[in-house]
């Protein structure tokens, strides 16, 4: 068993993110609406947003790295 941790969630990171004060106060009316947390329906929003790359990165096996990105910072 896990030591208990305050304001740890097992199996989550914490991420920290500046939005437009209408998207927080749309996201904190459709929490109290549905009883879901803000954090659970960014992280849904987030997930469809980002489908292709979540669907490429459970096909690569464990162990693999990541690609490195082509044409970053600093190519000409």
């Amino acid at each position: 068993m896990s030591e208990y941790r305050p304001g740890y969630i097992e199996g989550k990171r914490k991420l920290g993110v500046y939005v437009a004060e209408e998207v927080h106060k749309v996201l904190r009316v459709r929490a109290a609406e549905t009883g879901e947390s803000m954090g659970e329906i960014t992280e849904r929003a987030l997930r469809k947003e980002l489908a292709q790359e979540l669907a490429q990165h459970g096909r690569r096996k464990l162990g693999d790295r990541c690609p490195v990105p082509q044409g970053g910072v600093g190519d000409a």
